[in-house]
């Protein structure tokens, strides 16, 4: 029977409660509890429904209204009779009740409501999904398991708050520590609070949902909690035997396929296995995405562990059928592999050195909770992270896929995107903007640098990107200014202008050391260049010269909308790593200089010059150098090229070089000339 599914979603308390008991709170009453959307059929036309009540309770019932805004729409609401089941679980005895409401419209706002005459639940909200491949994101959370009445509710709130799109969640294991546990399951519905009853929660269960249980003859065996279906109501369209802990459903077009691998040990091979069944749903998969999720990982992370025989029994399947992610749980660590993974012969994955060029499922493994493990380094892994909770969202719009990582506080650790063109898939995980004329520090030549007016002059000479430099203002305002005094272009003495409110600093003439007829232009904002440039194809390339300021600089580019249109340059490594971990996906270029006299020629360097910052690149997890041009060669800029390297150059004034740096294959040149450089290249484009 399937009268119970759960959800798991991530979750935000509506008010503040009064201490208990954890045994106190787990006591059912006659007040529905634990309520929890999720689907066992069409998304788009149907949603199911999950409570828990005391024994009192003999007949339960839900009622259904499409959503509207005025507070009177009860009156027109549909009820349904619940399905009932007795639940005993240790000394404790109450009733499941569960319902799927069918026929529903998609793409269509309902509220419901569950309870038994004058005793009702609040009235929650669900939407259905489309029929169609309408863009949607969602949540992945790995592992919860323990803290989950300390550390864990507040990740998974803050998840939702910082996610309030997202349409489902999906959890890959190891929701509790003991899955016989009341307590802990009464943990785990509190973290989410009323978000589980908004949000359908999509489960499969880990190793820790797996307890000694009682089969219909009274024997004991370890098998999957007796908890779990009364708490969930899930598909019943997996292997024999596994209902509602394996399954597949589609949301938007997309193919989800939960699968319980705990169930390796005895149920992965033969006629009704987990490998059969899997392989049956992807040869009749017409889906344009396709996503897997389970317990244990393909790939582990952690210190001495490897399933080997899982590895080589499904790996095979998703390389074959060309699956786009696989999420994991488990190890309690956050790892993420590109598309190319090491065969699955492969022994000794520690020191892994060859892939499998055919492979493009991405893996990846996340923790939750408060219980996390140490990081086993190998080759594959593209990004780790230990000792750390997190949560994911994925957004999915056509053939475009993005993914991204965060952390409590609202760090990105982590982002890509995998984007579809026929049959080939790409994954980005860094913006790369190729902007071939940038003005430096505005058209400095013609304007006084740093100043709105050079910005306007080096758009009407035809600059794609427009070079400025930035600091903070003692009272927090971002500024434009190449000098960190006030000395050199705007007629002060040596005083710091960071150590200035800003309201003096726009005190200062930023124009009357170029020429008179600039006389009276302002030391103008971050936000005013932003918004200079915004709507025009010249675009902001901002370099920080204060460490520190990353977080005051991405905020005025989010709030201009143009994250995906910047970039941003610095010397310091630091501020590189802060801008790869504030917003990885803006783009971010390390500024590099070298004094090769004594040193030889910039030919004769290029083997050390690239080792050297193909090393760092990787270090600070970028994909741009923008380098000073005497250091380049044409030799050092292939090195970089073959190694994913994109260059970008300064200062060059001179035609000649421009032209030979193009030849050589810059992406992106600075200079004090953007109208030389747009002549060049419509010469160039001419030919």
């Amino acid at each position: 029977m399937k009268q119970y599914r759960a959800i798991l979603c991530a979750v935000f308390l509506a008010a503040a409660v009064p201490f208990f008991s954890a045994e106190a709170f787990a006591q059912p009453t006659s007040q529905p509890d634990r309520i929890i959307l999720s689907w066992a059929d069409d998304c788009a036309t149907t949603q199911s429904v999950t409570w828990r009540t005391s024994t009192d309770i003999d007949e339960s019932f839900a009622e259904l209204v499409e959503a509207e805004d005025a507070p009177t729409f009860s009156k027109s609401q549909q009820t349904f009779t619940a399905q009932r089941e007795v639940v005993e679980s240790g000394d404790m005895e109450y009733h499941s009740h569960s319902i799927t409401f069918t026929g529903l419209k998609p793409d269509t706002m309902y509220c419901y409501r569950v309870g038994h005459q004058r005793i009702w639940s609040e009235w929650f909200t669900f939407t259905t999904a489309s029929q169609n491949e309408n863009p949607f994101t969602f949540l992945y959370f790995g592992d919860a398991q323990s803290g989950m009445d300390t550390v864990y509710p507040r990740l998974i709130r803050k998840a939702f708050l910082n996610s309030p799109e997202a349409r489902f969640a999906i959890f890959c294991g190891d929701l509790v520590d003991a899955g016989s546990n009341e307590n802990q399951w009464d943990q785990w519905f509190r973290a989410k609070g009323f978000l589980a009853a908004m949000y359908p929660i999509m489960p499969v269960p880990g190793n820790h949902e797996y307890s000694r249980v009682r089969d219909s003859e009274g024997n004991e065996r370890r098998g999957l909690t007796n908890l779990w279906r009364p708490l969930f109501t899930l598909p019943e369209n997996g292997p024999d035997s596994m209902e509602e802990s394996c399954y597949t459903f589609v949301y938007n077009g997309v193919r989800f396929i939960g699968i319980d691998s705990t169930r390796k040990d005895d149920k992965l091979h033969g006629e009704d296995g987990i490998a059969t069944w899997l392989e049956n749903v992807l040869t009749n998969n017409t889906s344009r995405w396709t996503i897997v999720y389970f317990h244990h990982p393909i790939y582990s992370p952690a210190v001495r562990r490897d399933l080997p025989e899982w590895r080589r029994t499904i790996k095979p399947i998703l390389d074959k059928y060309h699956v786009d992610l696989a999420f994991q749980g488990h190890d309690h660590i956050y790892t993420r592999t590109g598309l190319h993974t090491p065969h699955v012969d492969v022994v000794d994955l520690k020191n892994a050195d060859e892939f499998d060029s055919s492979s493009r499922t991405v893996y990846l493994t996340s923790s939750s909770g408060s219980k996390m493990y140490r990081l086993e380094h190998k080759p594959y892994f593209v990004k780790t992270l230990e000792n750390t909770q997190l949560f994911q969202t994925i957004a999915i719009d056509g053939n475009t896929l993005t993914f991204t990582a965060k952390t409590l506080t609202g760090d990105v650790i982590d982002y890509f995107v995998l984007e579809k063109n026929q049959s080939e898939v790409i994954l980005k995980s860094h913006t790369v903007h190729t902007r071939i004329n940038v003005d430096h520090r505005g058209a400095s030549v013609a304007a006084p640098e740093n100043t709105l007016v050079a910005y306007r002059t080096a758009i009407e000479f035809g600059a794609d990107g427009a070079e400025c430099d930035v600091y903070r203002s003692a009272d927090g305002v971002v500024f434009l200014s190449h000098d960190p005094t006030p000395r050199r272009t705007m007629g002060g003495g040596n005083e710091k202008l960071t150590e200035m409110p800003f309201e003096q600093i726009r005190k200062f003439d930023a124009g009357a050391w170029k020429h008179e007829q600039f006389k009276g232009e302002l030391v103008p904002t971050l936000d005013e260049y932003l918004k200079l440039l915004k709507n025009t194809t010249c675009h902001p390339v901002i370099e920080i010269k204060q460490p520190g300021i990353e977080a005051d600089v991405i905020e005025d580019v989010r709030r201009n909308n143009m994250t995906d249109v910047s970039t941003i340059i610095s010397f310091h490594e630091s501020t590189v790593r802060a801008i790869r971990r504030l917003e990885p996906s803006i783009c971010v270029a390390w500024l590099y200089s070298e004094d090769l006299r004594n040193k030889g020629t910039a030919e004769e360097n290029a083997d050390r010059l690239a080792e050297f910052l193909i090393g760092r690149s990787r270090e600070l997890d970028i994909v741009v150098l923008d380098l000073n041009h005497g250091i380049l060669s044409p030799k050092l800029i292939q090195l970089l090229n073959e190694a994913g390297i994109h260059v970008w150059t300064w200062t060059v004034n001179d035609a000649s070089l421009m032209e030979r740096l193009l030849d050589w294959g810059v992406v992106s040149i600075t200079t004090d000339k953007p109208d030389m450089l747009t002549e060049i290249l419509k010469r160039r484009n001419k030919e």
